[in-house]
């Protein structure tokens, strides 16, 4: 992607960018636990209305920058997972001044 701005055919273009191989979730929750040495335990909670299972194709992306070698998602994130280890931990902040609540997701609304 940072050759977008070199290449003629990638200007004013939207790509998918990601990885073919697919993961769900847990794999992530998985990889990310690993990356990070963590024994947290994963919270499930309710489902939203959202989709399911999305695939999106890159050949768009392959035609114009090249079938180009690609980063593991497990190194990839390993990478920030040093990062983030050597900047620390981080307080989250709550959601706060939303507008509208309806059909929010009771998670988002915890404080």
């Amino acid at each position: 992607m940072a050759k977008a701005p070199e290449i003629t055919a990638a200007h004013n273009e939207i790509f998918n960018v990601g990885n073919d191989e697919h993961y769900s979730l847990n794999d992530l929750s998985e990889i990310v636990k690993n990356a990070m040495s963590s024994d947290a335990q994963v919270r499930h909670v309710e489902s939203r209305n959202e989709v399911k299972v999305a695939y999106c194709s890159h050949d768009k992306f392959k035609k114009v920058f090249g079938d180009s070698s690609e980063t593991k998602l497990e190194d990839a994130i390993a990478i920030m997972a040093k990062w983030v280890q050597a900047r620390g931990p981080m307080q989250s902040s709550s959601f706060s001044d939303i507008e509208i609540e309806e059909n929010l997701p009771p998670l988002w609304l915890e404080k």
